[in-house]
């Protein structure tokens, strides 16, 4: 399960999805019901609570205690009744359901003209998206840019519910992961009690993320308009160990291999044309979510150190195209 799919297989997807290409192929969006069971998601969850074996000893006798603990574990059954434990979390957390996910996109969304274009489950079920894409798309240069919202449930209590506006580059399918100025590029909603009844603030969330859809153009036609003839001090700055790329002394230079990956695609990556600030962050993105290697995709580019990278790479393109220093202070990452 290279991609760490739940079960390698609970996933759909829509077309040439913009994300990945694992799954169920569909040539048209699903109704709700049918994007979760066709995603692997027609499940619930369940809080069951945890003890604690206490043995003791007794003479030659052994007597053994169980003694309720102060935490619980969330618990998943497939479709042959075996228990698949998610995670251990603690007696405020709330439960909130596959379904009950969806409904929030449905009411939020439905009305935008979205549909569903991809979701699923990673990791045996502790992690669930789903993936919708809004109607218009954004043009930056000659670029195409869809714009989607990814919703992210977790089931183990690692994460929030977490809303983000996920724009893809249409002409190499890359995920630009928003690090906008001054503000958060997603919503987050703790799983504690009365989480049910803050849903709302999702949907109020998604007419916000419309706004950041907006003020991710604006960074971006400055970046496209930003002519950079050297990307090395870009590349750097968004990967403070890439300053070893030239240093001799290594035996085994990693970073040289990935300074000269990400230059030839700066220069020849897909609509790339070597020219701009623009070039230089696509140069990353496309790095990340294609060439870099990960035994886990989905975790990786989206949630993990890739989408790091992608967020950082934003962020200081957007600062390049305002002729200010970068954000990250150098030595911050070491990010591989």
């Amino acid at each position: 399960m290279a991609d760490m799919i739940m079960d390698d297989r609970a996933c759909f997807v829509v077309g040439e999805a913009a994300w990945h290409r694992k799954g169920v192929r569909l040539d048209m969006p699903p109704s709700t019901p049918d994007a979760l069971r066709l995603a692997g998601l027609d499940w619930h969850v369940h809080k069951k609570p945890l003890y604690a074996r206490l043995d003791g000893q007794d003479g030659l006798s052994i007597h053994r205690q169980y003694v309720p603990a102060p935490a619980f574990a969330t618990v998943r059954y497939d479709a042959e009744n075996h228990p698949h434990v998610l995670g251990v979390v603690g007696r405020k957390y709330e439960v909130l359901q596959n379904d009950e996910a969806f409904s929030v996109f449905d009411r939020a969304l439905i009305d935008r003209g979205c549909v569903y274009e991809s979701a699923g489950a990673v990791r045996d079920g502790r992690r669930v998206w789903i993936l919708a894409r809004l109607p218009e798309s954004i043009t930056v240069a000659d670029d195409e840019v869809r714009r989607y919202f990814l919703l992210v449930l977790s089931h183990d209590g690692s994460t929030p519910l977490l809303l983000r506006p996920t724009p893809v580059r249409v002409v190499c399918n890359n995920t630009l992961n928003l690090a906008l100025r001054g503000k958060e590029a997603q919503f987050s909603l703790k799983h504690l009690r009365g989480i049910r009844e803050r849903l709302e603030q999702v949907m109020e969330a998604i007419g916000q993320a419309e706004m950041d859809f907006d003020r991710a153009r604006e960074e971006m036609e400055r970046m496209a308009e930003t002519p950079l003839p050297d990307p090395t001090p870009y590349f750097m700055a968004v990967m403070p160990d890439l300053r070893k790329w030239n240093d001799d002394r290594l035996r085994r230079n990693v970073w040289r291999n990935r300074m000269l990956q990400l230059t030839d695609l700066y220069a020849v990556g897909k609509g790339n044309h070597g020219r701009t600030v623009w070039d230089a962050y696509n140069a990353i993105t496309e790095w990340v979510d294609h060439v870099r290697p990960a035994k886990e995709w989905v975790e990786s580019t989206q949630f993990g150190t890739g989408g790091e990278i992608k967020r950082q790479a934003f962020a200081v393109a957007a600062d390049m195209a305002m002729e200010k220093p970068s954000s990250f202070p150098a030595g911050r990452s070491s990010l591989n």
